[in-house]
Formats: C-alpha cells, sequence, structure tokens
C-alpha cells in the first residue's frame, strides 16, 4: 500500500492558541485517526527562522493515509466532519488542505 500525506495548514483565532493547541491535541487528532485509512499525524508551528518571511499559516498538520485508494480515507473524513467537534478557536475562513502522493 502507498502512503499518502494530508497537509493541513491552520491559524488559531487571535489570542486563542492555548485552546487551539489543546482542542487540536486531545480531540481532532483522536478523531481523525480513528477513520480507516489515517495512520499517523503529525502537528508542527511556524518556526521564527524563515528563508523567504512568515507565511500566512502558524500551524501545519501532516496525517499520514495508507491507502492504494485515498480518496476513500478523504471521503470518510468529509463524511464524519459534520459530527465533529469543532473549536471556536479555529480560524476556519482561512485554511488550506492538500493531498500529496508519493513519488518515490
Amino acid at each position: 500500500m502507498r502512503r499518502h500525506i494530508l497537509v493541513v495548514l491552520t491559524n488559531a483565532v487571535q489570542g486563542c492558541d492555548e485552546q487551539y493547541n489543546t482542542w487540536y491535541d486531545e480531540t481532532h487528532l483522536a478523531d481523525v485517526l480513528q477513520l480507516d485509512g489515517f495512520v499517523a499525524a503529525h502537528r508542527y508551528k511556524l518556526a521564527d527562522a524563515q528563508m523567504l518571511g512568515r507565511g500566512p499559516y502558524e500551524y501545519l498538520a501532516i496525517y499520514e493515509i495508507e491507502s492504494d485508494e485515498p480518496q476513500q480515507a478523504l471521503d470518510a473524513l468529509r463524511a464524519a466532519a459534520p459530527g465533529m467537534t469543532i473549536s471556536d478557536a479555529l480560524d476556519v475562513k482561512n485554511l488550506a488542505v492538500w493531498t500529496f502522493a508519493p513519488l518515490s
């Protein structure tokens, strides 16, 4: 099976970083990782050291999807999303989500 990655770039609502990180670490990761195909997740915060300046996002989550058909995992996530707890601390108006396939 091939391992794809789902890249999610997000921000916390101004002044709500602690609430956002608690929700993401203690609730959201577990919600996603219980879905078929999702096998791992890693979170990052934008570092101060940058080559080209700061981007528009402070947080990065990388989910690993183990599947020859990653669309099935994405469909499962889309179907489960309305029942997931989403924190008010997540800036839902400004996020980016992309799936990448392995090249080598």
